[in-house]
């Protein structure tokens, strides 16, 4: 944006030397025309017709001379914003260098420590708990006030899409009511505030990109739900705790995040999430239960997909559960976080595939 910003400056201060490189010519030409004047016999009423013209072409020269001086400050002070911005960008890079460095470093206390259990007690729940709500209800307070039309556009956006979706619900129950094949289109709009709900989501990341990180995650994150309550019209019922876990992560990692000033509860939380995730995988992968599905025409694509899914949540879930519990927690995070962000893909996407072929 301070590019943009310096680039159209540059561009306004251009025009302003040019138009002062002008003012200059013709004060230049008045002045020989009234030096030929004075030599001259003309009438007093042409004498001060240029001396008229001189006058405006004081002020207009003291005009952009004024705005000549406004856009060079502005390009100062625009040339010193980009030379913090540039040390801020620098400083970012050594930290994520650091950060990268610090990934197979033990950087907090094994579970097993006394160092651990005694950071629990001393967390504060209560006054860190109202700080947090302050804080967030404060942020949302700002971005609406900055962002009110774009809240308002998005509002519109989200009735006006769940009102079609009931619109050609009616309508394709109509059109497709004696065709056996359409069933997934019907159970598809059965649940048009969902399919609304999961489009509008979609589209509202575009419409807030760049706005607020927190609203950003939050929509992000929020259209896993409706997502998932599609796919339970879609697909068979034995698929349904993969849907149910999905839930499950999405729960623990948004209030994790909630819990961001609260560092051992939300460890906590992850090592819950993390053992989750092993155990569902294993008992999956053990007991066979994809083998058991009959679908035609997915056996060997979406299955075996799912087979191998699994088998890499249960290596990933396990790596990221033994580092947490050894302190390791960079790595368990970079590892954990990584995994329930696929999952959240995998059913946002999969779903949204289904919703529009």
């Amino acid at each position: 944006q301070l590019l943009d910003h310096q680039e159209h400056l540059d561009t306004r201060v251009r025009r302003i030397d040019q138009a002062i490189d002008k003012i200059r010519v013709q004060r230049k030409l008045w002045v020989s025309t009234r030096t030929f004047i004075d030599e001259q016999e003309v009438s007093r009423e042409v004498v001060l017709q240029i001396d008229e013209v001189d006058t405006a072409i004081d002020a207009a020269m003291a005009s952009a001379n004024t705005q000549q001086a406004a856009g060079v400050r502005l390009q100062s002070n625009v040339a010193s914003l980009g030379q913090l911005i540039e040390s801020d960008l620098e400083r970012i890079s050594r930290r994520r260098q650091v950060v990268v460095g610090e990934v197979f470093h033990q950087d907090s206390p094994p579970l097993w420590s006394t160092e651990f259990w005694a950071l629990i007690g001393s967390q504060g729940v209560a006054e860190n708990f109202s700080a947090i709500r302050k804080e967030y209800r404060d942020i949302f307070a700002k971005f609406l006030g900055r962002q009110q039309s774009k809240v308002i556009v998005y509002l519109g956006l989200v009735f006006a899409l769940v009102g079609a979706m009931f619109v050609v619900r009616r309508r394709a129950s109509d059109a497709f009511a004696a065709q056996e094949e359409a069933n997934v289109i019907r159970a598809i709009f059965s649940r048009p505030i969902s399919l609304g709900l999961l489009l509008s989501f979609v589209l509202a990341l575009g419409i807030f990109a760049g706005s607020l990180r927190t609203i950003e995650y939050v929509l992000s994150a929020m259209t896993v739900i409706p997502a998932v309550l599609i796919l339970r019209m879609i697909l068979e019922p034995p698929l349904y705790p993969l849907l149910n876990i999905t839930l499950v992560v999405y729960f623990i990692e948004n209030l994790r995040a909630f819990l961001i000033k609260f560092p051992v509860l939300a460890r906590v939380l992850f090592i819950i999430e993390l053992s989750l995730l092993l155990i569902f995988a294993w008992s999956w992968i053990r007991s066979s239960r994809l083998r058991t599905i009959t679908r035609t025409g997915l056996e060997n694509t979406l299955y075996r997909t799912l087979e191998y899914t699994l088998k890499l949540v249960l290596v990933a879930s396990s790596i990221a559960l033994v580092a947490n519990i050894a302190g390791y927690g960079s790595l368990s995070q970079l590892i954990g976080r990584s995994l329930a962000f696929g999952i959240y893909s995998a059913v946002v996407l999969y779903g949204s595939c289904l919703v529009l072929d």
